[in-house]
Formats: structure tokens, C-alpha cells, sequence
């Protein structure tokens, strides 16, 4: 599938690149010994899908998360079309209550918007946008030093009266961080098991994240896979998957 990127998304990217370009001159000039922790991830996916594995775009996407923070982080994300119209923003606001060397809990919340496309008079595409509100409660426990799991909830919903009035996302998850295929590759494994209820209907799901990566280099590649266990939420591809290519980086 052949995806194209707009100037929007282009400006993006570039911006990304020159803040990396300038952390990296201010470190070396200054050499500071404090700083606050930054990052971030732009990933180009034939396939968006959303935070809840069930979800899709429908089309490619491009997709950008941010952080800002230590114990307590600001860690917003943005969401396109790889034509650069907007999916969703999601201004995640996250703070780490218990975060001892095996046992972490975390609590956030956002403010969002998503962005609803439709025909209107005249074949005019109008866009609807929806005010969203959510708070997550994440727990997880390292098992050991390459296997861990964890509890995830979310619960959220349309402000104004927009709809779904209100969803709730419960997983349970393990993680085989960082194993070693050969010298410098890696692989992530991340499956999940989660249940899903949006107003009035519900179904339980499976899904797994796998991603490639070489040390000390930004780019890896990775891959989303969700299927429906039973369901009477409709209009949901069964299965759905995607490939996507990630860089990430730290200033």
C-alpha cells in the first residue's frame, strides 16, 4: 500500500528532527548535570489503531507520542491520516505513585479530541469534533528481569452528550522485553487479554504487539495484532493488524 505524507505531516517530521539536533548542540555546549527527561516516537503505520487495540483509522497513519517528566509527565499524543487530517489528540497527563525496582503504579488521565469524518450536503465531507475525557489506573510486576505483567483500566466517554457516553478497557498483559535473537537485534513480545464495554455492549479480545529493534539505533519495526475471542461490538475488522515503522528519540 502506497502511502503518502502531506506537507503537514513533513513539518512534523522535520520538526522532530531539528529539536533532536538542538538538544544535542545544548548538551554538548552546556553539559548540563539536571535536566528534565524528553522524548519522543513518530510512527508511519499502513494501518492506524488506537491505544484500544480494536480500534482502527481505517487508512494509513501516522502517529506521535511525546513525554515530558520524570515521576510525573506530561505525555501527549497526536494522531493523523497519512494525508495529514486529524484522527485524534490525546493530552495525557501521568503520574507514578508507587515505582519501587520490582512494582509500579501509575495513575493518569487526558483531556482529548477525536475527529469524526462524514458526508454532508452537496457530497461535502463534514468533520465533526468530539471532546473526550478518560482516566487509566496501570499496575505492573517484574516477574523477572526479562518478564513482567501487568493490570490496565481505562474508562472514558463523549463530554456534551457525544457518543460512546462511556467505555471501559480492562487488560491483563505480560511483556518479554528486550530478548536476544543475535548480536544487537532484539525483540519485544507484549500479548494481552482484555475486556471491552462501550455503552450498552461488550466482548472480550486477545492481542499482541512484536517489535524489532538493533541496539542503540532509533528505528524498529513492529506489529499490532487484535482478534475478537466474543463480541457484539460491531464494526470492527476481525482480524486486525498492522506493520508499522517507529522512531524514537531522547533530547
Amino acid at each position: 500500500m502506497k502511502i503518502l505524507l502531506s506537507p503537514r505531516l513533513l513539518l512534523i517530521f522535520l520538526s522532530i528532527w531539528l529539536a533532536k539536533a538542538g538538544a544535542v548542540h545544548s548538551q554538548d555546549s552546556t553539559k548540563q548535570t539536571a535536566s528534565i527527561p524528553v522524548s519522543a516516537t513518530i510512527s508511519l503505520a499502513n494501518e492506524g489503531i488506537s491505544i484500544i487495540p480494536a480500534f482502527s483509522l481505517g487508512e494509513p497513519a501516522v502517529l506521535t507520542s511525546f513525554s515530558a517528566g520524570n515521576r510525573f509527565r506530561f505525555e501527549p499524543e497526536f494522531y493523523f491520516s497519512a494525508e495529514g487530517d486529524p484522527w485524534a489528540f490525546l493530552l495525557w497527563v501521568r503520574y507514578d505513585l508507587l515505582r519501587h525496582e520490582r512494582f509500579s503504579f501509575q495513575i493518569g488521565m487526558h483531556p482529548g479530541y477525536t475527529f469524526l469524518k462524514s458526508e454532508g450536503n452537496d457530497d461535502e465531507t463534514v468533520t465533526e469534533v468530539v471532546k473526550i475525557l478518560a482516566g487509566e489506573l496501570s499496575a505492573r510486576y517484574r516477574v523477572t528481569d526479562s518478564f513482567d505483567m501487568g493490570l490496565y483500566y481505562l474508562r472514558g466517554g463523549g463530554l456534551d452528550g457525544a457518543s460512546p457516553r462511556e467505555s471501559h478497557y480492562l487488560s491483563f498483559s505480560t511483556a518479554l522485553p528486550g530478548l536476544n535473537l543475535t548480536r544487537g537485534l532484539h525483540l519485544t513480545f507484549l500479548p494481552q487479554i482484555y475486556y471491552l464495554k462501550i455503552d450498552d455492549t461488550d466482548g472480550f479480545y486477545a492481542a499482541s504487539t512484536l517489535s524489532f529493534g538493533l541496539d542503540d539505533f532509533p528505528l524498529t519495526l513492529s506489529s499490532v495484532i487484535n482478534k475478537i475471542i466474543d463480541s457484539d461490538i460491531t464494526g470492527n475488522p476481525d482480524p486486525l493488524w498492522n506493520i508499522s515503522l517507529n522512531y524514537s528519540i531522547r533530547f
